[in-house]
């Protein structure tokens, strides 16, 4: 089992990649879920990378990045006197193992919205499988 990052006996936080979070946590255990995922290519949060899907044990070699969301698509709007207004990034789109196809980089970058929406749903079977 996993141990909250906070926990008041009412409420418990926890933090960490979602799908490794909610893997260990009981069925029908949880009574809210708040969550906000990103829009597939849209900004850099500056998470560390993490690893999705592929073989479990496989000792993943990774090939180059794969290749870029176009410059700017990643541009912070929403505060317009924040450092990045008007400043367009360029997202990398993470790497795929070599070995078993798992592929490393953040949620929302994935090289295709595909892949993107394999990895929601990922995430919200485990939802649904938590909630009660």
């Amino acid at each position: 089992m996993i141990a909250p990052d906070y926990d008041d006996g009412r409420a418990a936080i926890y933090l960490g990649h979602v799908v490794d979070v909610l893997s260990v946590l009981p069925e029908e255990s949880v009574h809210c879920v708040v969550t906000s995922p990103p829009y597939w290519g849209l900004r850099n949060y500056g998470t560390p990378p993490q690893v999705w899907g592929g073989e479990s044990g496989c000792e993943h070699e990774w090939g180059e990045e794969l290749p870029l969301h176009h410059p700017g698509q990643v541009e912070q709007t929403k505060w317009k006197n924040a450092d990045a207004a008007g400043k367009g990034q360029t997202a990398m789109s993470g790497s795929l193992c070599v070995r078993c196809s798992s592929w490393r980089g953040s949620l929302g970058l994935e090289p295709d919205p595909s892949l993107y929406v394999e990895h929601l749903v990922t995430i919200f079977r485990e939802v649904r499988r938590v909630l009660r």
